[in-house]
């Protein structure tokens, strides 16, 4: 048995170095998906609502659309730039946000974004991001479910 508490483990967990998250942005794969996993446990454990985490899921979404669209241009980067101050402001108001380092998380993937030169890898990279954070909710969902039902 390991000589760290449980709650000593949890302060530990880090967000991945950005080679790991530009990995992950270039091709959503297995490890992203358990790293969702594991976010969306944290998020749980650092007792972050559902509501502060979709409103930024209803962000990336809205984005995600325009991306998508006919009519797409290219104010999307400006959109997508925006959500560092957005979630620096949810994180200042939240500490469960902050305790969980969703901000951190979420500023290191923007900046991976933004500072790639091809447009249509950042396109590719940011739908990733949204697949990412998509799994990271759905986790965190089902561990606010699985307290739930320990309670009854």
């Amino acid at each position: 048995m390991s000589s760290k508490s449980k709650a000593q483990q949890q302060e530990q967990w880090e967000i991945p170095s950005p080679k790991i998250l530009y990995q992950w942005l270039e091709q959503f794969n297995r490890d992203a998906l358990e790293f969702a996993n594991a976010q969306g446990k944290q998020l749980k454990s650092k007792r972050a609502s559902s509501s502060q985490i979709r409103k930024i899921f209803g962000t990336l979404k809205d984005l995600e659309l325009q991306i998508r669209s006919d009519n797409f241009s290219n104010d999307w980067e400006l959109k997508l730039l925006m959500m560092k101050p957005r979630i620096a402001y949810l994180a200042g108001r939240h500490s469960e946000i902050r305790n969980a380092k969703l901000d951190k998380l979420i500023s290191s993937i923007v900046d991976l974004i933004v500072e790639e030169t091809s447009d249509q890898k950042k396109q590719t990279m940011f739908l990733n991001f949204v697949q990412l954070f998509e799994a990271v909710l759905a986790y965190f969902k089902y561990y606010e479910s699985v307290k739930q039902h320990k309670r009854k």
